[in-house]
């Protein structure tokens, strides 16, 4: 009998011994995977600012789009759309054509992310 309690408590220990060890890489993968999901929700929340962005600019008529300077989006504290509109040269016979990017960023943590989509307009 005292050789099984002493077997128990033996068993414990290493147990213990183990959780200690595995314990703080399991709990830093959980916060590290959180933070993950939560940059990837916020680039599709940032992703869907951006594609609404360029859909507002190419639905103007091309003399129309311009660019715009950093906006906070309503209804969306925190993410920030920059509309930036460059003319690329033509050639001849072809026509005109407007480059339309479009900028969404946010912050998140310390560090400034930021997603950019782009598209080309011509004369219609």
């Amino acid at each position: 009998m005292k050789n099984e309690k002493g077997f128990l408590l033996l068993e414990l220990l290493v147990v213990l011994a183990l959780l200690a060890l595995l314990a703080p890489p399991l709990t830093g993968l959980l916060f590290v995977g959180g933070e993950g999901l939560l940059l990837a929700g916020r680039r599709t929340v940032a992703a869907n600012l951006a594609v609404e962005g360029l859909e507002v600019a190419c639905s103007r008529h091309y003399c129309e789009i311009n660019s715009t300077e950093e906006t906070e989006v309503d209804g969306f504290t925190g993410y920030v759309r920059t509309v930036e509109v460059r003319e690329i040269a033509a050639t001849a016979g072809t026509l005109p054509l407007k480059e339309v990017s479009v900028t969404v960023s946010w912050q998140q943590g310390a560090r400034r992310q930021s997603v950019q989509f782009l598209t080309w307009q011509a004369w219609r």
